[in-house]
């Protein structure tokens, strides 16, 4: 996304843009970004699993902005949509449901969450 060292950003593409896109994509939308750190490389899945369950970060208000929580609560998310608990383990434990299968939680993987 080109950003000319402003905050305003040009998003969208016309209807007639040769290649697939999601309906989200198409059209034209100038939005103004607040400044934000970002890390150099993705977050992966064990970074996540400190977060979700050593942070408490799904139950801690602190964590989230205010549409954020809201969403959360809507949802009643307790861990990331994509992750199934694993019962009676001694330890909190999660499996990564893909789109064919359910799999062993690959911690070095990039984590997934909408």
């Amino acid at each position: 996304i080109p950003v000319n060292n402003t905050t305003t950003l040009e998003l969208g593409k016309p209807a007639d843009f040769p290649s697939y896109g999601w309906d989200n994509e198409y059209g034209h939308r100038t939005m103004e970004v607040p400044p934000f750190e970002a890390s150099k490389y993705m977050i992966t899945n064990r970074e996540y699993y400190d977060f979700v369950v050593h942070a408490k970060g799904y139950q801690t208000k602190e964590y989230w902005d205010e549409n954020s929580w809201g969403w959360k609560n809507y949802r009643n998310l307790q861990y990331p949509f994509f992750w199934e608990k694993k019962e009676g383990e001694e330890e909190e434990s999660y499996d990564l449901r893909t789109i064919f299968e359910t799999i062993p939680m690959p911690m070095n993987w990039p984590v997934d969450v909408t």
